[in-house]
């Protein structure tokens, strides 16, 4: 009998409501007296997460994207497993998080055995000789959880399984229809990404950073992106993922140069660094438009499958502003709409 496996995290109840992203001068001038330095957007269509440093020179001005990567939002054509749609906040960064139930025990504790080595199959993930205490898959939250609010349902936006060394290849897996015969790594909402992705946001993106789930279509203000002339050049981002502070609320980076200094100042040693290396930052945006591919490949720009004719207003990928964007009235909608006034960050073109 195939075994499959999903994440399961809190049900969502979303709002089967439309929000409209459309803002007044007025409603921008009364921004919040915190403002943020990055905005989080998630498509859910095309399962991409962006970060893009605020504008806030003038209404509408185009904000600069600092890092795009792939995801994956939560099951298909099930209304209550698919990720809600709205406007939150991060209120929390968790490191090695597991769920209350520990259904899905931390990807490292000091109380279970080490999780599977790198390289192994994401099925070794599933095996009950890492979880002794009981759980369905081991490590399914990865190396750092964010928790949104308000009413995001308990779906976090976090890590997977797998090692550094493991890349992306997990995440590309689940996307590839024959793979979900044997281990299904979509969520019941959350949005997964491979753990160097999940750790370097964790360190670019403080709690309080604003976070928005649309599902829009994509364009490019500027085809030719000639305001990321700048970013061409490769950005690599070293890390060295160290075994303490697990389930910790308040856990520290773990950029490379930040673990050194932890090193040094006697708070951690040199032997309880898990692993080390490097990742690319990607920070040229890249529209990703309607393939015509199934759903199941991951890659058709219309994930839930809802038809490219009940897409509204479009998505500027470069610039991270919206033009007469609206929620699809097919999907599930939460979060607070009044977030979205308070800097101008979403305000349409």
């Amino acid at each position: 009998m195939k075994r499959q496996t999903i994440i399961n995290f809190s049900k969502t109840i979303g709002l089967a409501t439309a929000l409209i992203v459309n803002f007044t001068v007025q409603e921008a001038s009364a921004q919040s007296k915190s403002k943020p330095k990055y905005i989080v957007i998630q498509n859910i269509a095309t399962e991409k997460t962006r970060v893009y440093e605020i504008c806030y020179t003038s209404p509408g001005c185009a904000h600069k994207m600092v890092f795009e990567t792939v995801m994956l939002a939560g099951k298909r054509n099930e209304e209550n497993q698919q990720t809600i749609l709205g406007t939150y906040r991060i209120s929390q960064w968790v490191k090695f998080y597991q769920d209350n139930a520990k259904n899905y025990p931390s990807w490292y504790d000091p109380a279970l055995p080490m999780p599977p080595e790198p390289d192994k199959g994401a099925t070794k993930w599933f095996k009950d000789k890492y979880m002794p205490n009981g759980g369905e898959m081991r490590g399914a939250f990865g190396w750092y959880a964010a928790l949104a609010e308000p009413n995001a349902f308990g779906q976090w936006m976090h890590g997977t399984i797998g090692w550094g060394a493991d890349e992306d290849k997990f995440i590309n897996r689940a996307k590839k229809g024959f793979f979900s015969l044997f281990a299904d790594l979509r969520s019941h909402g959350c949005t997964r990404h491979e753990n160097r992705a999940i750790a370097y946001l964790n360190y670019l993106v403080p709690a309080g950073t604003p976070l928005i789930k649309v599902y829009a279509a994509e364009v490019a203000d500027d085809p030719s992106l000639s305001r990321y002339a700048d970013q061409q050049a490769q950005l690599l981002w070293n890390f060295a993922l160290t075994r303490d502070q697990v389930r910790s609320s308040k856990a520290a980076s773990i950029e490379y140069s930040v673990t050194m200094g932890r090193i040094a100042k006697g708070e951690i040693k040199q032997e309880d660094i898990l692993e080390q290396g490097s990742y690319i930052v990607d920070r040229i945006p890249t529209v990703n438009g309607f393939t015509g591919k199934s759903a199941k490949s991951g890659l058709s720009g219309d994930v839930y499958e809802i038809g490219r004719e009940n897409f509204r207003g479009t998505y500027s990928v470069d610039t991270g502003r919206f033009a007469n964007y609206v929620h699809p009235t097919q999907l599930n909608v939460g979060g607070d709409q009044s977030l979205l006034s308070l800097p101008d960050i979403v305000k349409t073109k």
